[in-house]
């Protein structure tokens, strides 16, 4: 049973199967990642209290300011371009994947810059890189 189920999963045999195994795996790691996100805020309210949770939303905002800046449509470009049909797929892929790699490299170098020359607040300069970092990741 669980041969058939991997089998599914992990290789491509057809058309149809490829789009399944693919939405499965993408519909896993996009609810994984929310869940994760949801407990740390969640758990984050309730260790940090009113004052803490207050600086880690603020860490948190100024952050994915800067890691929202990450994609400049890049995202965008790729799904048109890819659209076309073109038969330079594997090219298209490979260059926004390493612009989008040196976008989210560079912001996140831009969110340490400014979290330690322009944050007022010291106990969220702590938090603010590894916040960055776990945007960045995602």
């Amino acid at each position: 049973m669980f041969g058939n189920f991997t089998h599914l999963l992990f290789n491509n045999k057809t058309l149809r199967q490829t789009v399944i195994k693919n939405t499965f795996w993408l519909t896993v790691a996009n609810v994984a990642g929310r869940t994760i996100r949801a407990i740390i805020v969640i758990y984050a309210a309730r260790v940090l209290g009113a004052e803490g949770y207050g600086v880690f939303s603020y860490a948190l905002g100024f952050s994915a300011l800067f890691i929202g800046l990450s994609d400049l449509g890049i995202t965008g470009i790729l799904n048109r371009e890819l659209s076309k049909g073109l038969g330079r797929e594997q090219k298209i892929v490979a260059t926004s994947f390493f612009i989008k790699l040196a976008l989210t490299c560079v912001t996140y170098v831009a969110s340490l810059i400014a979290t330690f020359t322009v944050m007022p607040i010291e106990a969220a300069r702590i938090i603010a890189p590894l916040l960055s970092l776990s945007l960045a990741l995602d």
